[in-house]
């Protein structure tokens, strides 16, 4: 006996989850999921027998993408992102530059400590037009706020910011994302500029109706 369905689409707005992961815009498509018809009847579960590849789209506000940056799963991938050290994340200080003549594309701007130096530093997120992959399409630029830091701590910071987000991977319990691009949706100011944000989709598992995240 066996169970198939051609493929899952998900569509969200004004999503948030338990833990205040929050998004504006989230969608979720993956291809053909073989399921376990066993478990269906006799455990009441929904098992995969594959493990369907798609894409999802998550599209973040200011506040979206700060509350992304603190969220315990990105706390503890970002634990040792800068040589073996924590780069902590400051929830308020998002801004996101909608598309205009400098930079062209838009960026995503916060703040955060470095624990290696125990710094603060600024840091800009900048994607490259023409939709590149997100590991070859982002670059983090980085400016010491501290009085007397020196500017080649800097240039640490945003090698390794760059390479984190690039490799950046979030298992939300089964549904494994991973980034591909980042583009800046232009919005009435800094406040309504958004990041959409394209994620490779791996489901290992159906997340539970109880999500914990």
């Amino acid at each position: 006996m066996a169970g198939r369905v051609n493929g899952v689409k998900i569509h969200g707005e004004g999503w948030r989850s338990p833990l205040n992961l929050t998004a504006q815009v989230l969608e979720a498509t993956v291809g053909e999921a073989s399921l376990d018809p066993s478990a269906v009847l006799f455990k009441q579960q929904i098992l995969l027998t594959n493990v369907p590849v798609g894409t999802a789209r998550v599209v973040f506000n200011a506040a979206d993408f700060g509350n992304f940056l603190v969220h315990p799963l990105m706390t503890e991938a970002a634990k040792e992102a800068v040589q073996g050290h924590a780069f902590a994340f400051d929830q308020a200080s998002v801004r996101i530059q909608p598309p205009s003549a400098v930079p062209p594309e838009g960026l995503v701007e916060f703040t955060g400590t470095w624990r290696g130096d125990g710094q603060r530093y600024q840091v800009r997120l900048l994607p490259v037009s023409g939709g590149a992959v997100f590991g070859k399409g982002v670059q983090a630029h980085a400016m010491p706020l501290s009085i007397g830091a020196r500017s080649s701590s800097a240039g640490i910071v945003e090698d390794c910011l760059s390479a984190f987000f690039s490799s950046l991977m979030v298992d939300l319990q089964g549904a494994q994302m991973s980034f591909m691009s980042l583009a800046i949706l232009p919005g009435m100011g800094f406040a309504g500029a958004m990041a959409d944000l394209n994620l490779r989709l791996e489901l290992k598992k159906f997340p539970p109706l109880n999500v914990q995240f």
